[in-house]
């Protein structure tokens, strides 16, 4: 019964990071084609998703019941549908992008629950691997799948109200895993000394985080400066390679292979970094590495954030 159970749980946790992944995708491209291409915008697009993971956070400390919570989380479904809705009829530049700052905020604050459940289902279950595997793989599948559609404007706020609804209806219907105080493990069961490492490995993930996100953002100011229609090349054919480097992430995480792991981040790493500035003149591969690497950078760093997560008390 208790593996059934466990079986249960892995396919709903698969479904739920595809089904998020893939809106954060989709919503990235919508805005993207509404707001431009600019390299300044994308980043603080990116902050904003950053700021809604940290308010998630903020708001479990000042929200302590479960009904607030929940509340909260339903009222982040509110402006995020409003949001999208709004983005359909307004045609002023400067609103369109502060209403699409709102809307990837918004999607953080929910990536945040997400995340902090699957943090533990990773943890707890010995084929955990394939959640980030299987789910981030089925994500980029599905999403080069629609993308033909994804250019309607009605089907992809179809697409993206339906995938937003559906992963905060599994966080209102599931509290004990996103609205309960202490619902990972460990985290009353750790020492000084384990809280100590903890630190350690909480900094050195962050200096991670902030190495890996310079390697891509030299990748992608290379593509903002060469090509008219970057939506080609960070969304077309090269995407599919990002469905390899998922699946290598979580079979090498259920095969404990942690060494392996480091090993092709740090390459996937240099390799970016020594990615030629005119590689469009260079094989069509090129792009098809750099979208491998690219995905193995995050993909590494959320994994890693995962299972540090239930061992903290924070």
């Amino acid at each position: 019964m208790k593996t059934e159970k466990r079986i249960s749980i892995l396919k709903i946790s698969i479904i739920i990071f595809a089904a998020y992944h893939l809106n954060m995708m989709a919503c990235s491209i919508y805005t993207d084609s509404l707001i431009g291409w600019s390299g300044t915008k994308y980043y603080i697009k990116i902050l904003m998703m950053v700021l809604g993971y940290a308010a998630f956070y903020g708001s479990r400390k000042a929200v302590g019941s479960t009904t607030g919570r929940k509340c909260m989380l339903f009222a982040s479904n509110v402006i995020y549908s409003a949001g999208l809705l709004v983005l359909m009829i307004i045609d002023d530049v400067v609103m369109i992008t502060g209403v699409s700052l709102v809307v990837m905020f918004v999607l953080g604050y929910v990536g945040g629950a997400v995340y902090y459940f699957l943090s533990q289902r990773v943890s707890e279950n010995p084929h955990g691997g394939r959640i980030i595997g299987l789910g981030g793989a089925l994500a980029y599948i599905l999403h080069y799948v629609l993308w033909a559609m994804l250019g309607q404007e009605v089907i992809m706020i179809v697409v993206l109200l339906t995938l937003f609804v559906f992963v905060t209806y599994i966080v209102i219907r599931n509290p004990k895993e996103w609205a309960t105080s202490d619902p990972l493990p460990y985290a009353d069961k750790t020492d000084t000394e384990v809280r100590d490492d903890n630190i350690r490995t909480m900094l050195l993930l962050c200096a991670l985080t902030v190495a890996a996100l310079l390697c891509m953002g030299r990748a992608h100011r290379i593509v903002f400066n060469t090509y008219d229609d970057q939506s080609g090349v960070l969304y077309g054919l090269a995407r599919l390679f990002a469905v390899p480097s998922y699946l290598i992430i979580g079979l090498l995480y259920d095969k404990k292979k942690r060494s392996a792991l480091s090993g092709i981040m740090l390459l996937s790493m240099i390799i970016t970094v020594w990615m030629p500035a005119d590689f469009v003149y260079m094989p069509v591969v090129v792009q098809y590495i750099r979208q491998f690497c690219e995905t193995f950078m995050i993909g590494y760093i959320t994994l890693s954030f995962w299972l540090l997560a239930p061992k903290t008390d924070r």
